[in-house]
This record gives C-alpha cells, structure tokens and sequence, in this order.
C-alpha cells in the first residue's frame, strides 16, 4: 500500500486542550494529519514530536509543519500550502476541515513520535482527525498493529 490510515482523535466536543495519539515517523516519508471540524472552531494547531510515544515535557517540543485549510464543507475549495512556524496555526474555518503535513526531515534529534494538539476552544462543537502515513517502503498488505 502507498499509504497507512490511522484514526488518532475520535469525533467528539470538548471545548479542552486536544491530543491527537502519536504515529511514528521512523519508517515513513511523512504524515498528514486530516482535521475535521464543525462550528467556530478557531483553535490555535501545534505540532508536537517526541524520541518516545510518551508525554514526559522534558521531551516534548513543537515543530514546523505545512497546512492547507478548506472553505465550508462541501465546497470542493483548498487553500494553498502554507507554512507554519513551531508556534503553530489559529483557524477559523467554520464546518471544514484542515490538512496538517509533518516531515520527517523537520525534526530535531532523536524525535520519530508526532501528534497534534489543539487549543482550547469554547465554541467548539465537534472535532476529529485522521493521520495519513506514507510508507518509505509500500507493501501490498500494510503492516498490523498486533
């Protein structure tokens, strides 16, 4: 397979900080994570790598990423691709969604682990995101998790 999809945060409403699961980088060219939104969802999008999938903040840093927001659902429109520095990206597409792209490449030292973090958001109805890997080397059946 050319790619490997995995869900990283479920739909749902809560207006707190949001982390997306880590996905590991170390076999793979680069990860898109697609971000469905729905209301004034004007969260700040931060990037965060990590040698390990743990949480310790001795080890946690943002990073650079790429971004390309949509206009409102269904209107087949995507934004250019833009830059984000480590400080991240504040949207306010209503009812869209957003496609954050990490390089491998982008990260310092020993980091594999990403995962994405949202802001809180007190408007925010329902959110969830799906990270898109692409495999260094594709295979006719991807990989179990088991």
């Amino acid at each position: 397979m050319d790619y490997h999809i995995v869900p990283v945060l479920s739909n749902t409403s809560s207006t707190a900080i949001l982390n997306t699961a880590f996905v590991d980088l170390g076999e793979n060219l680069w990860v898109d994570f697609v971000l469905t939104h729905t209301a004034q969802d004007t969260s700040t999008i931060t990037i965060t790598q990590c040698p390990e999938s743990s949480t310790s903040s001795a080890t946690i840093e943002q990073v650079p990423f790429v971004y390309r927001s949509s206009a409102v659902a269904g209107t087949d429109t995507l934004g250019a691709a833009t830059t984000a520095s480590s400080a991240g990206y504040s949207h306010s597409t209503v009812d869209g969604c957003t496609i954050v792209s990490v390089n491998p490449a982008d990260l310092s030292g020993t980091s594999r682990f990403v995962r994405l973090d949202l802001s809180t958001n007190a408007a925010r109805a329902f959110v969830s995101a799906t990270a898109i890997l692409h495999p260094r080397y594709a295979q006719a059946t991807p990989l179990s998790s088991s």
